[in-house]
């Protein structure tokens, strides 16, 4: 007789079902732990590159701003000094006489110097800065005198294009108290009174712009920012301190942004926090020694 084979199967014990699957658990839950740590930091990535790039833009913002402001023997575009904000001329428009009358002056807008503007001067809201040469074998007596803008028109100079300005008559306030002592083809600047101010809006705190001369009220710049988000200090001609506008020769500003929500700090989640990013920039005046 030839003995029958006998067949023997072994399945899959109890044990070894549960120790594969509390392996799979661990794998799963491991892989459910990364995945949600790459969501928090994507999340806090975009966030720093959102709060980075706004308080970039803001800086170069009120860099554009403020850059042009100048000093000289008479005056200063600097108005009103905080720490938190700043009242100052902003210049609008630059450009040379071709003719000049008491009460009217007309600014060349045609080549080689047409009138360069950010916008059109506008009656009330801008002023003028006309530049007084006085004796011209001395610089000590050079200066800017503020006239308001009464009407601002097209008109000609020679056949060249020209923009008419009525102002209140300059005589009393040239040095001489003589029309002669504006020079035609001299520098005029067109300017309106404006005012780079931190604020809060929404419960959070921005860099915002307003003109003053033009009853605007605040309008943001960039933001959101840290409390005392905008930082600016105010130097004199020895490098300290000061707090009168005519005593400026430079300023410092600093920002620091901030974003919307807390964000994790690492991958392991842990502790979570306000992203902050700070730039600080130093402009100094024109028409100053430096």
């Amino acid at each position: 007789m030839v003995p029958a084979l006998i067949h023997s199967r072994r399945g899959v014990t109890l044990i070894e079902l549960v120790v594969a699957i509390a392996l799979l658990t661990i794998l799963a839950a491991a892989t459910l732990r990364a995945m949600v740590a790459l969501g928090r930091q994507s999340v806090a990535v975009a966030e720093h590159a959102a709060v980075q790039g706004g308080v970039r833009v803001g800086m170069l913002l009120a860099r554009a701003e403020l850059r042009e402001l100048g000093s000289d023997g008479a005056s200063s575009d600097l108005v009103r000094l905080a720490t938190d904000s700043v009242i100052y001329r902003a210049t609008r428009g630059f450009g040379v006489t071709c003719a000049v009358w008491p009460t009217q002056l007309r600014i060349l807008d045609a080549p080689p110097l047409p009138f360069s503007r950010v916008r059109n001067i506008a009656p009330g809201r801008d002023s003028l800065l006309l530049f007084v040469e006085g004796d011209t074998a001395t610089t000590g007596d050079d200066r800017w005198i503020a006239l308001p803008v009464l009407s601002a028109g097209a008109s000609s100079c020679a056949g060249n294009a020209a923009i008419a300005v009525e102002t209140i008559d300059m005589v009393p306030y040239l040095p001489t108290a003589m029309l002669g002592d504006v020079e035609v083809g001299g520098p005029v600047r067109s300017f309106e009174v404006t005012r780079l101010a931190e604020y809060s809006s929404g419960g959070l705190r921005w860099l915002g712009l307003a003109s003053v001369s033009g009853g605007e009220t605040i309008q943001p710049l960039a933001g959101p920012l840290t409390g005392d988000g905008l930082s600016l200090e105010y130097f004199g001609e020895a490098g300290t301190v000061v707090v009168n506008p005519a005593d400026v020769r430079s300023l410092r500003i600093t920002l620091t942004g901030a974003s919307e929500r807390s964000v994790a700090r690492a991958w392991t989640g842990g502790p979570q926090r306000v992203v902050a990013e700070t730039v600080s920039t130093r402009l100094f005046l024109r028409n100053i020694r430096r």
